[in-house]
């Protein structure tokens, strides 16, 4: 019997915590994928001793957002590189990183064809990269930019979402080095989604 209690008391905490911090009302499946992804994020960068907040002894306060917009998850059509094309991106503290350029994603926005380089470690590299910089840096998001991770893709099309696209670890403290987004990645349009330029910061 007291088994048993233990289990739905412990039931009860994990509704009660899914509830107040990860369901605010009348969410769709997607903003719970995001709002979870949201939450992780804030209690990395508050608790991980990878976080760069933990490493750097930084005050972690809050990360601020745009409110989740379905329309910003975009299939986008993938087109491989030919050749192992090497970019090097200048960085914050004055170096270069070589990146390879794995392919483009094109979509279209407002009637308007916007084209991204996709960018990778390794021609094997499964796990992606697009630093970006669009209409909003500056004002409401870092001004060198923001990054967004993707898979690579298994066919012509790549998903970008923009939800999920943050800031490099020196929009929180300039003790890194990160590369900033090429010429070809600084878009005319507004991308209204995503993390914002860190409080305080």
């Amino acid at each position: 019997m007291k088994n048993i209690l233990l289990a739905i008391a412990a039931i009860a905490v994990l509704f009660c915590i899914y509830w107040f911090f990860l369901k605010p009302d009348n969410l769709t499946g997607y903003e719970d994928e995001i709002t979870l992804y949201r939450h992780q994020r804030a209690e990395f960068y508050r608790n991980s001793p990878e976080s760069p907040f933990v490493v750097q002894k930084v005050n972690f306060s809050y990360l601020d957002y745009f409110p989740v917009n379905a329309s910003y998850k975009i299939k986008a059509e993938f087109t491989p590189s030919q050749s192992l094309q090497e970019l090097a991106l200048a960085t914050s503290t004055g170096t270069y990183d070589t990146l390879l350029v794995a392919g483009t994603a094109s979509f279209t926005w407002n009637n308007q064809k916007q084209t991204l380089l996709v960018l990778g470690t390794s021609s094997s590299d499964d796990n992606l990269f697009i630093p970006f910089q669009d209409a909003t840096t500056g004002k409401s998001t870092y001004g060198a930019g923001r990054y967004l991770e993707v898979s690579r893709p298994d066919s012509k099309y790549i998903m970008l979402d923009f939800n999920k696209c943050y800031n490099p670890y020196c929009a929180y403290t300039e003790r890194y080095t990160c590369p900033f987004p090429p010429k070809e990645n600084r878009l005319n349009i507004a991308i209204e989604a995503g993390e914002k330029t860190y409080p305080g910061h």
